[in-house]
């Protein structure tokens, strides 16, 4: 039992360190983005949607309880997340109204909700 409270203490430490990030558009020295619709096929909306979906847990600073609830269920990103409803959310184990409210909160702060409807991921050519 130890050694796996370990494992999870240890690997949430480490899950800002190993989320991938596409590298953003090219800059160009006149200070705007350069071609970047045609570069990447997607709009700037689109790419910080991507961004913010790509997100560790980690990233949204919850409590640690609503961290270890969700994890538990293999909820590891903020894309995992919002396409749970709430009372999918409820059904987890330790998972209650007051960090259902909490999640909430966490993520309408960065204009996300529960129960969204997401398009098929693009995929790369290295996928």
């Amino acid at each position: 039992m130890a050694l796996v409270e370990s494992s999870k203490i240890m690997r949430k430490h480490l899950n800002p360190f190993i989320t991938y990030r596409e590298p953003g558009p090219e800059v160009s020295p006149e200070g705007g983005l350069h071609g970047m619709s045609e570069v990447t096929g997607h709009s700037p909306i689109d790419l910080e949607l991507e961004e913010k979906l790509n997100q560790s847990l980690a990233e949204l600073n919850l409590s640690v309880r609503a961290t270890n609830c969700l994890e538990s269920e293999g909820i590891v990103t903020v894309r995992d997340l919002v396409t749970k409803n709430e009372d999918q959310l409820l059904q987890v184990r330790n998972f209650g109204e007051t960090t259902l409210v909490e999640v909430r909160e966490r993520l309408s702060s960065i204009n996300l909700r529960m129960g969204m409807k997401l398009p098929r991921r693009q995929t790369s050519p290295q996928d």
